[in-house]
């Protein structure tokens, strides 16, 4: 509503459908307020959480339900250093793009 870009690039298992379904739950509300998401392709597994804010990248592979954040000892870093910020960058252009 503030006229903030936001595209969110989802995984799609080929073999766990109970994830592909909390997905497709998430795209309906992430596009129901104006954001852009795409799926990757089914033979790739990614787990990393790649947030991009501005001049910084967060970093981790934290599940972000209530167990990731308060019940297991996970670890994410923001990086602000521009030459691994423009790698992430270009990093989620290329798999976003594909």
């Amino acid at each position: 509503q503030r006229g903030v870009e936001t595209r969110v690039f989802l995984e799609k298992s080929s073999f766990n459908q109970r994830l592909n379904e909390m997905h497709r739950e998430t795209e309906r509300y992430l596009e129901k307020y104006g954001m852009e998401t795409k799926f990757d392709q089914e033979d790739i597994i990614t787990h990393a959480k790649v947030v991009i804010i501005d001049d910084a990248v967060f970093l981790g592979a934290t599940n972000w339900p209530y167990g990731g954040l308060e019940l297991w000892h996970n670890s994410d870093v923001l990086i602000k250093d521009k030459k691994t910020v423009d790698f992430f960058q270009k990093y989620f252009e290329q798999r976003y793009s594909h």
